[in-house]
Formats: structure tokens, C-alpha cells, sequence
């Protein structure tokens, strides 16, 4: 699934209560214009994407902002791709289940631009590696998630105090 635009406005897009999987690619969020994107998911559900289940693509000139809430990444190669580029890329998630990932649960690229992942209230279990940041890629907690049993937990760069 792509939402793969090219606009100067500003962007919302929702997805709720959606399977997402048995796909290479699980959904993709990329602006080649300069507005920003804003991807709202709940109750998603992203299985069995060989590449990724979720990815905010900053290789355009749009920032990308995605929100994740009660929702489980299951089986992915990598669950959580924020990849920097030109824009920004985010991915903020809350309540949810990143679970059985191939290669990585969480992983913020910041090799070509800033990236970052928050996660709040989240558990991260049976991920070949759970969390991992490149380049100035950014992996942020609320201090309140359940991670363990992977083979390698990696490690947050940095908390967030919660509000």
C-alpha cells in the first residue's frame, strides 16, 4: 500500500482496522512535494511483509509523520522503517505489538537525513534484533515498554519524561 504523493499542501491520511500483509512492501508514506503527510493508523494490523510493514520515506521533500496506535507488526522483515532523506521521517507509536520481525522490530535510518521512532507502551518480543538506529537516526522511549526475548534488544537513543 503506498501513498506515494507529490504535493505542496498538507496531508492527512487514515487507515483503520486494516490488514496489511503477505506484501513485499507492508505501507509506505512518501511526499516528492514540499507539504507535510500525516498518517494516522489504528487497529492495524501489518503481517508477513518481507521488506517492511511500515516506512515514513523522507527521500522527498516532505516531511512524514506517522502515528501508529493499537495496532500489531507481526512477522515483517523490518516492522518500523523511518528512513531520512531530504525530509524528515516519523513514526510514533503507542499501545501496540512489534513482534517476530526477520531482521529488526524498530529501525530509524538516518543515513541520508533525520529519521526518528517513539514508542510508548509498546512490546517489542521475538525480533531478530528489536531496535537499531544508523547514521543520525534517532529510536526514542517513553519509558514504558515491554522489551525482551529478543535475540538482540538494541538499545533506545534517547527518552522522552511522559506528560
Amino acid at each position: 500500500m503506498d501513498v506515494n504523493l507529490n504535493t505542496a499542501s498538507v496531508v492527512q491520511v487514515s487507515v483503520t482496522d486494516t490488514a496489511v500483509s503477505d506484501n513485499t512492501g507492508g505501507l509506505v508514506a512518501r511526499n516528492a512535494g514540499a507539504g507535510r503527510v500525516f498518517l494516522a493508523l489504528e487497529r492495524t494490523t501489518f503481517s508477513r511483509n518481507s521488506s517492511f510493514g511500515l516506512m515514513s520515506d523522507g527521500s522527498g521533500a516532505g516531511e512524514i509523520r506517522s502515528a501508529a496506535s493499537d495496532s500489531m507488526f507481526g512477522g515483517n522483515g523490518t516492522a518500523l522503517l523511518a528512513a531520512g532523506g531530504p525530509a524528515v521521517a516519523v513514526i510514533q507509536v503507542n499501545r501496540s505489538t512489534v513482534v517476530n520481525s526477520v531482521t529488526t522490530g524498530a529501525l530509524s535510518n538516518g543515513t541520508a537525513g533525520q529519521a526518528f521512532i517513539l514508542i510508548s507502551n509498546t512490546l517489542m518480543a521475538a525480533n531478530a534484533l528489536a531496535l537499531s538506529a544508523t547514521g543520525t537516526g534517532n529510536l526514542i522511549s517513553y519509558q514504558n515498554n515491554s522489551i525482551g526475548g529478543n535475540f538482540s534488544d538494541g538499545a533506545f537513543t534517547g527518552t522522552i519524561t511522559l506528560k
